[in-house]
């Protein structure tokens, strides 16, 4: 695989997540929740820019679309489980910003 950078190989398994998240989604718009979700995540990692507070803020709303999707499939406990992910990336973030 010479001369193909690791950037294009990333953006090429993106949108095959988005081409099979499409064939396979059976819930409507509520459907590209994880989609989204992942894209989200995998930019936020891959920036080299970002810095730890960036990455923590996606997670955060990576974690709310989990969320949104998994209450609109019922499953509760994974709502509640990345609502606690959410919260305890709030508590992480503000206690950054008081250390720094």
């Amino acid at each position: 695989m010479r001369g193909i950078s690791s950037r294009w190989i990333t953006y090429g398994l993106i949108l095959f997540s988005v081409i099979f998240g499409t064939i396979v989604n059976r819930n409507g718009y509520l459907g590209y929740l994880p989609i989204l979700a992942n894209i989200i995540q995998t930019l936020a990692v891959l920036n080299e820019k970002a810095g730890v507070r960036r990455v923590k803020i996606s997670f955060g709303i990576a974690c709310l679309l989990w969320t949104a999707f998994n209450w609109s499939i019922k499953s509760y406990v994974g709502s509640f489980f990345n609502l606690f992910n959410v919260i305890s990336y709030l508590f992480n973030g503000i206690r950054d910003s008081k250390n720094n």
